[in-house]
């Protein structure tokens, strides 16, 4: 392992590499500037270290519920629950990814990571949709899945609703309707830009 290590080639990479972290390190720049000059510089730290406990606290639920969903993903996946889905997905997955019905590996891996999406796992669909796009040939058919994956269709949003019940509301499950309508839309409007060469 220290031979691997230290002989080992590592790029380096620069401190703040993409548009979500400039995002971040701009409004905490801002946030500061601002408690400064409206004299609350006392709040800064108290604010930090609340937030970061706050951050912590989340990370270690998410932990927890991508291990519960991952792992059950993962026994519906050795029980054949995928296969199964797969075959009744056969009609859809036939008209959108036709190479793929050639392919039996490819029909479940695509199955599975509409499941996961389905059911509002997206942490287990990630490495499922990586299984299905190296199984689709490059092109109009991965395009399509990505795009697919990406809007998110759920009919249950478990994650959210996990997230929520977390932070103590009242009612964890009444994003529901709104979840589903809007991952619908998103949903139609892959469908509509979709490839078509």
């Amino acid at each position: 392992m220290y031979y691997i290590i230290q002989t080992r080639t590592i790029p380096p990479t620069p401190l703040i590499n993409s548009p979500m972290e400039k995002i971040f390190g701009w409004a905490l720049g801002l946030g500061v500037i601002a408690c400064l000059l409206l004299g609350r510089a006392e709040a800064i730290l108290p604010a930090a270290t609340e937030a970061a406990a706050e951050g912590i606290s989340l990370t270690v639920g998410l932990l927890g519920i991508c291990a519960l969903w991952g792992g059950l993903m993962k026994m519906a996946d050795g029980a054949g629950l995928t296969t199964a889905l797969a075959k009744v997905l056969r009609a859809v997955t036939a008209w959108l990814f036709p190479s793929a019905q050639r392919d039996p590996a490819a029909r479940q891996a695509i199955a599975a990571a509409f499941a996961a999406n389905l059911m509002g796992i997206g942490n287990a669909a990630t490495p499922l949709g990586v299984r299905a796009m190296q199984a689709l040939p490059a092109g109009r058919e991965a395009d399509t899945f990505w795009l697919l994956c990406a809007s998110g269709l759920q009919i249950l949003p478990t994650t959210v609703i996990a997230l929520r019940a977390g932070a103590g509301a009242a009612n964890p499950a009444a994003v529901l309707p709104v979840c589903l309508a809007a991952t619908a839309a998103s949903t139609l409007a892959a469908l509509l830009l979709r490839p078509r060469k």
